[in-house]
């Protein structure tokens, strides 16, 4: 508050905000892949597939957060090179001249990267973010069909005392 005013404390916030869809996103695409996932296996075996195997989920878990990263990748980009701009006033590094480098708005930032690396610009380091997101996110859209398809099983098992002691 020192340093920006008031209006310091809503920095980065439409950043942060446009990458709060990133998981929004992943779930999205994940949700459409399995279901056309599924569609195509009970078309193939004949019969109808109600879920995936685990190693399914694990394959369509890291291809929807691949998608939903490369779609909001540059954003994670600005908001890091905002955070470290930030950094670099608060440890007082000072600018040319002397003078404190003012701070960067997230409009400023991609004009710059676009002008300094055009597109690439924008995702550079996406490998690294990708190689760590995806394999999270694999295990857990992994984990969470699995536990969904046990959980359906102990809940069918349930019903299916409940009707044998009532009948």
């Amino acid at each position: 508050i020192r340093e920006d005013g008031v209006l310091g404390l809503w920095k980065s916030f439409w950043a942060s905000l446009a990458l709060s869809t990133n998981p929004a996103i992943n779930f999205a695409v994940f949700d459409m892949l399995k279901e056309r996932a599924l569609r195509i296996l009970s078309a193939r075996q004949g019969r109808t597939v109600k879920s995936l195997t685990a190693l399914q989920s694990f394959a369509l878990g890291s291809l929807s957060k691949a998608v939903a990263t490369a779609i909001t990748y540059p954003l994670i980009r600005v908001k890091v090179l905002q955070q470290a701009g930030r950094a670099r006033r608060a440890s007082g590094r000072e600018g040319a001249g002397g003078a404190e480098p003012p701070a960067r708005t997230t409009a400023v930032i991609v004009a710059e990267l676009l002008k300094e690396d055009g597109v690439a610009g924008l995702y550079r380091g996406f490998e690294a973010q990708l190689l760590t997101t995806v394999l999270k996110s694999g295990l857990l859209l992994m984990t969470k069909e699995q536990a969904l398809r046990v959980t359906i099983a102990l809940l069918r098992h349930v019903q299916g005392s409940r009707a044998a002691k009532q009948g």
